[in-house]
């Protein structure tokens, strides 16, 4: 949860930081200065820097959803992508199977504290998921498209907020596709 936007005090920003409220605190200190987001040892930070800043940070990063498993076989292919409420993002590879994407997309915080916006663009292939709308990340939401007996390709522009602030702070491009071509 984010410091207070009114009054504030060096406990709020101790547990902010996640550490006990009553713990030593150094307003130099690169947890601070991070926080605060101010840079440079020379600046001074004040108590007006440390209002309504959050701990909390994700990070993803343009992707590939793929399936091709049923390639020249026929059947039906299904490319998806995932934001799980365990702060991991997952994306499914050329033989159409879930794995994780390292690194992405709950670096700092919890997953309650965000939200999902995600457009679909393309003609080609049966989108699932749901677009259009703010959805809380505390709940897993997954995006794909299947296709049956051909070729599909879509494009879904996913934009992560701190739900608190409604402050976008990361955006990704993810590229489905399918084959599942007889």
């Amino acid at each position: 949860m984010p410091t207070p936007t009114g009054t504030i005090s060096l406990s709020n920003v101790n547990t902010e930081l996640g550490r006990s409220a009553t713990a030593n605190i150094n307003m130099n200190d690169s947890a601070v200065r991070t926080l605060a987001g101010v840079g440079g040892s020379g600046t001074i930070i004040t108590m007006d820097n440390l209002r309504g800043k959050s701990n909390a940070s994700v990070a993803i990063s343009d992707q590939s959803a793929l399936d091709y498993s049923y390639a020249g076989s026929g059947g039906q292919g299904w490319a998806r992508y995932q934001l799980n409420a365990n702060g991991v993002a997952y994306r499914t590879n050329v033989n159409g199977t879930l794995i994780q994407i390292s690194g992405e997309w709950l670096t700092s915080g919890s997953a309650g504290l965000f939200d999902a916006y995600a457009t679909w663009t393309g003609a080609y292939g049966n989108p699932t998921g749901v677009a259009g709308v703010w959805q809380n990340l505390g709940t897993t939401r997954e995006w794909g498209i299947y296709q049956e007996d051909g070729y599909a390709s879509r494009t879904l522009a996913v934009q992560i907020r701190l739900a608190s602030s409604g402050a976008v702070l990361d955006t990704a491009t993810i590229t489905f596709e399918v084959d599942s071509a007889p």
